[in-house]
This record gives structure tokens, sequence and C-alpha cells, in this order.
């Protein structure tokens, strides 16, 4: 189950659908009311199931949305830009106190 595809990820959404209307049409079959339909643990767990199957399809959805939105961005080395660090640099007197001469 610890698959990133999303082949894999589509088949177990769709087995967790045909699993969960599997037990809806026998609850229903049964002639439970929908009170007792809903309170039903199995039905409930499948339930479970079928969100976090759509909640992981959802997040690589996101990721692959972050990875096109990042490679679209100009590539910006920021040369001369910001406050850093560099050779050469004496920090502006940040760091350790300089002690005072009398």
């Amino acid at each position: 189950m610890g698959s990133k595809n999303r082949d894999v990820r589509q088949r177990q959404l769709e087995q967790a659908v045909a699993r969960l209307e599997a037990r809806q049409a026998e609850l229903t079959e049964r002639g439970l009311d929908p009170k007792a339909i809903a309170r039903d643990p199995v039905r409930r767990k499948l339930e479970a199931e079928l969100q976090e199957a759509r909640g992981r399809i959802a997040a690589m959805d996101a990721a692959e949305a972050h990875v096109k939105e990042v490679a679209a961005k100009p590539k910006d080395k920021g040369k001369g830009k910001g406050k850093g660090k560099g050779k050469g640099d004496k920090g502006g007197g940040k760091g350790k106190k300089a002690k005072k001469d009398k």
C-alpha cells in the first residue's frame, strides 16, 4: 500500500468505491433504516478508506502542481541581493560586543 504510483492509487480508489457500494447494497437489502446504515461500523471504515484514497490522490495532484509552478518560475541566482555575509564582509558589528576604551 505504500506506492506513490498514480495508477495504483487510482485502482485503490476504485476498489474502495466498489466495496462501499457493495456494503450499502447489502445493508439496504437487509432492510435497515438510513440511521442504522449510517452507524454501521464496516460502512464507516470503508468511507474512511475512500476518503484516504481521495486524499492521497489530491496530495499527488498538489505535489505535481507545485513542481510545475516551481519549474515555471524564472531562475534568479540572487546576485547582489539580500544581506548575506560573503567573504570580506565584517557583518556590521553583530556578534561579540567590543570593549570600550577608558
